[in-house]
Order: structure tokens, then sequence, then C-alpha cells
């Protein structure tokens, strides 16, 4: 029900938008994983950070999202009230992943506000320090 809920501009606007966030972040020295919806939602809320599988994440960088379901935007609020920070980027979901959550999800975002791409790296404190990275087991 998602890919029918997209929004006009359709697979190849959001695919740019989030290119270029890449390279925004890469350049900005910020190293990023990208993971699946259902991992937030089977993700591990503790001390501020979101487990997922061997990865821990004090960040959330939401890109371009339009449609999320609601199990999904529940745990990344818990994500945000535990502490952790969760970034909105160029867009806040305005659709639910079917329309009987379209409502509950409008509301829930109502007071969320957007960053652009260009800030991503400077709102991500340490975002990557070479000094201290490591490749030794």
């Amino acid at each position: 029900p998602i890919a029918l809920r997209w929004r006009p501009r359709g697979n190849q606007g959001r695919q740019n938008a989030w290119e270029a966030l890449q390279e925004t972040m890469v350049h900005g020295g910020v190293d990023y994983n990208i993971v699946h919806p259902d991992w937030i939602q089977e993700s591990v809320l503790e001390d501020g950070e979101m487990k997922i599988g061997s990865g821990a994440y004090k960040y959330l960088v939401m890109p371009d999202v339009e449609v999320i379901s609601s199990a999904v935007l529940a745990k990344v609020q818990a994500f945000e009230a535990a502490g952790g920070t969760v970034l909105w980027v160029d867009d806040i979901p305005t659709a639910g992943a079917y329309a009987s959550e379209d409502t509950t999800i409008a509301s829930a975002v109502s007071g969320y506000s957007t960053v652009t791409q260009a800030q991503v790296p400077g709102l991500i404190d340490a975002p990557y320090d070479a000094d201290a990275f490591s490749m030794t087991f």
C-alpha cells in the first residue's frame, strides 16, 4: 500500500533527494547507515540510543519521508522521548501506510519541524573523528 500512496514527484525525485543528502553527509564527515523501517520498528531503545543489530544510533535522519506507518512513527517518537535525536529532512510524513492511519499520523507530526540537507552535518554532534577511528580487531 505504501508504493501507491507516494506523491506525484515519484521515485526518481525521492532517490535524487536521498543521494544529495548522502553526499552532504559524507562531505560533512557524518558516518551513517541506511536502515529499513522494519528495523526501526524492531529496534531496542537503551540509554538514549536505538539499537539495531550490532549498531547503536543517537541520531535518526529521516530524509524526505512522506509516508510512515503508525508503528514506525511510535518507535521514532519513543526514541526521541528516550533522548535520541530525530532530524526530519525537507519533509515530514503526511500519510500513514494505510489511509486509515492518515489522521493519526497528521496529528502526531503536527508540531514537527524540518531541517534542510545542508543543516544536517552541523546538527550531529561529533559526526566523525578520524583520530578515534580504529580498524584494530
